[in-house]
């Protein structure tokens, strides 16, 4: 193996992306199972805060923007909501960074708040 495929390999934190992976797979398939809008939703918005304090800010941002898509493109969401895909896209990236700034606001000496 060569020596950067081993500097790749060595860099990877297998736990925070097992997370990020099975967490991004339920947000991307359970709107598929529940049609239920005020179940799902919640579900959503803790998926959305775990993947956050497993696997960081960047892996959450991209898990926010992949729920709507899935709803949109598996033709759970009427054709008049469309046009809405965008807002709700950019408000669970508010949520997630507004998340990020309370729990950094919060923190002490030992941790978080929650």
């Amino acid at each position: 193996m060569s020596l950067e495929k081993a500097e790749t390999l060595e860099g990877v934190n297998v736990r925070s992306l097992t997370s990020f992976l099975a967490l991004a797979g339920v947000a991307m398939f359970l709107p598929f199972f529940l049609h239920i809008q005020w179940i799902t939703g919640p579900i959503i918005n803790a998926v959305l805060i775990l993947v956050l304090f497993l696997s960081g800010i960047r892996s959450a941002v991209i898990v926010a923007l992949v729920p709507s898509l899935m709803a949109m493109s598996g033709g759970l969401l009427p054709i008049v909501l469309s046009p809405m895909v965008p807002f709700v896209m950019i408000s669970n990236v508010l949520y997630i960074l507004l998340i990020d700034l309370i729990y950094h606001r919060s923190k002490t000496e030992n941790g978080g708040y929650w």
